[in-house]
């Protein structure tokens, strides 16, 4: 699932799933 959303939005890179949860969370 987390490779999904990565691939969703590539402005995130690879970082630890607490700093991608939030990002990726807001819209």
């Amino acid at each position: 699932l987390l490779a999904t959303l990565t691939h969703g939005f590539p402005q995130f890179p690879t970082s630890p799933m607490s700093t991608q949860q939030p990002a990726i969370v807001k819209p």
